[in-house]
């Protein structure tokens, strides 16, 4: 048996999901911004056949939610297409009419034609304008608060929006890192081999162009040396989506960046090195370091033991009665070449035994 009866009436069928629970689906949906009195049946009875001692509690009422507009696609709040799809989303299903004859999209030339399709919920509205947008121009929506809903609610307040269309296709920023310079454009990019379009004084191997997933930017890579002059070149052919050109090469001269210094000892992985007493000396790679200052101290065996699985044990460790050598290297930029770091003082040995060994180059 039916669980309950609306007033006023709606249209649809229920459904016992299980001893306890039932549900109403109306067909069509219930009318938005409406109040409802729901009473349940003085019939109901429970599986042990008991029913209701009185009906106190046994209705209420509620109001459905208005129409409105929930989503709005593209954003505000970024530059639309100059072909954009325009999708309204609505809270329940819309009167396509209505909404069609309330409905404005308007520019600096006056309303926008276009086409207006719907989703089969009748909650998503689509609207194609059917020419180009002009460039760099804001376009006003408006929906007016008389559209309704299919159950004949209004919106009841206006929906509004101002749209901005994407500027004349140019290059309007540009970032360069280790091995790749991006390019940021006004206007997403056509999709071609990007490479064609790029040229880079001197030349460089490995040459790539890739373009972001939105069309705004456009990084190229290659095999650049470090801390080196380049000329990066952008053909005025280069077009955006809507076929609008640089017009113009774009030059960008730049400098790339020195590799970032570095001191790595060589060893097999382990925090331990092997060194022979009558040789006192670590092998290590630099770059782009001119001086270092090795402490050398005694190391206790437990502390030895104590310090091998922590990192931050051996990074805070004090040793007793250290003592510093200091190294100065000639080195070529951004190139790694392989040193000595003295243990300690020169034609001297070091005794056999635990050492802690620190490298800091100022």
């Amino acid at each position: 048996p039916s669980a309950f009866t609306l007033v006023p009436p709606v249209s649809g069928h229920g459904a016992w999901i299980n001893t306890s629970t039932y549900v109403y689906y109306p067909e069509p949906a219930m009318a938005g911004g409406t109040e409802y009195a729901v009473s349940l049946s003085q019939s109901l009875k429970s599986a042990a056949g008991v029913g209701f001692e009185s009906s106190d509690g046994n209705a209420w009422k509620f109001v459905t939610a208005k129409p409105q507009v929930v989503t709005l696609s593209p954003s505000a709040d970024n530059p639309i297409a100059l072909n954009p799809e325009i999708k309204l989303i609505f809270n329940q299903p819309m009167d396509a009419e209505s909404v069609k004859g309330n409905f404005l999209f308007s520019g600096n030339e006056g309303p926008v034609s276009g086409t207006f399709t719907w989703n089969t919920d009748g909650t998503e509205l689509t609207f194609v304008p059917e020419k180009l947008l002009t460039r760099n121009q804001g376009y006003t929506l408006n929906l007016n608060k008389a559209a309704k809903s299919r159950g004949g609610v209004t919106l009841g307040a206006d929906y509004g929006a101002v749209l901005k269309t994407f500027d004349n296709f140019a290059v309007t920023k540009t970032e360069s890192n280790f091995g790749s310079t991006t390019f940021t454009f006004s206007a997403p990019l056509a999709k071609v081999k990007y490479e064609d379009a790029i040229t880079v004084t001197p030349n460089v191997d490995n040459l790539d162009a890739q373009a972001s997933d939105d069309g705004l930017s456009l990084v190229v890579y290659g095999n650049f040396t470090p801390d080196t002059n380049y000329v990066i070149e952008l053909a005025g052919q280069l077009k955006d989506q809507w076929d609008q050109s640089l017009g113009d090469p774009f030059i960008l001269n730049l400098r790339t960046p020195a590799l970032p210094p570095s001191l790595t000892v060589q060893s097999s992985g382990s925090t331990a090195v092997f060194v022979r007493p009558d040789e006192p000396v670590l092998f290590a790679s630099v770059m782009n370091i001119q001086k270092t200052d090795v402490t050398v101290a005694s190391l206790p065996l437990l502390d030895f033991f104590a310090l091998q699985d922590s990192f931050d044990k051996q990074q805070a460790y004090i040793p007793q009665d250290p003592h510093t050598f200091t190294q100065t290297f000639n080195p070529v930029p951004s190139v790694a070449q392989t040193v000595k770091l003295n243990l300690a003082p020169q034609n001297s040995q070091l005794p056999t035994g635990l050492y802690y060994v620190n490298t800091a180059s100022p």
